[in-house]
């Protein structure tokens, strides 16, 4: 029986990952840096330091990918403060369902937390979580599994009655190295390689929350 929901925040509860994507290949053209979409959607988990090192296959040095993120900044809060950030497919619904049943949540992301919840609060995500882990309270995020260590500091409720929701390959890894049970929701990202584990695969959260009894019952 799974206790504790975890869930991730880019591209899983906010549709921050289209955004990203979009302004990155933007910038990106402007500098007529030669990158396909698929190979930019690799970056889709990853923290600032591993698209950096990313990047850098690409550029010749690091205060180039500097300042190309910089312009990509300005053009991903421009979007957002003019039009908002919309929630993904699903999102307020599970995490509704949840609350209503009285089950608890946490939210683990590589995000920073001062970022983490402006995004949120102009999504207009008014869920509480009971845990939340953010990537300026570890050394090392995903795939690492630190925050899942940090996690289990906070709770009492055994790992083996987690369950993780994650759509991006470094968001499943860490949920791997870290032993707990995870649903890839399938969104933009692509799977670096087949050395991932997931019980299940849904198109959105909606579609999770639909086979919510069989998610709870392992």
């Amino acid at each position: 029986m799974k206790r504790l929901y975890i869930f991730d925040m880019d591209g899983l509860l906010l549709d921050t990952e289209t955004l990203y994507q979009r302004f990155w290949f933007k910038v990106l053209q402007e500098k007529n840096i030669d990158i396909t979409r698929e190979e930019l959607r690799k970056i889709i988990g990853m923290s600032y330091d591993q698209a950096k090192n990313y990047f850098l296959n690409y550029v010749d040095t690091e205060e180039e990918f500097i300042e190309l993120r910089q312009r990509r900044e300005v053009y991903f809060w421009e979007h957002v403060e003019n039009i908002g950030m919309p929630l993904r497919e699903g999102a307020d619904q599970i995490l509704s369902y949840l609350r209503e049943n009285n089950i608890k949540t946490a939210l683990i992301t590589s995000t920073e937390e001062q970022r983490a919840k402006k995004l949120m609060n102009i999504a207009g995500l008014k869920h509480t979580f009971d845990y939340m882990v953010f990537s300026n309270m570890v050394t090392k995020t995903k795939p690492d599994p630190e925050m899942y260590h940090y996690l289990e500091k906070l709770t009492d409720i055994d790992k083996r009655e987690w369950i993780v929701f994650e759509d991006s390959y470094s968001g499943l890894k860490a949920a791997n190295n870290a032993g707990v049970d995870v649903v890839w929701i399938k969104d933009l990202a692509i799977l670096m390689d087949d050395n991932v584990n997931y019980i299940q695969k849904h198109d959105s959260l909606l579609d999770a929350l639909n086979n919510i009894n069989f998610i709870q019952s392992l």
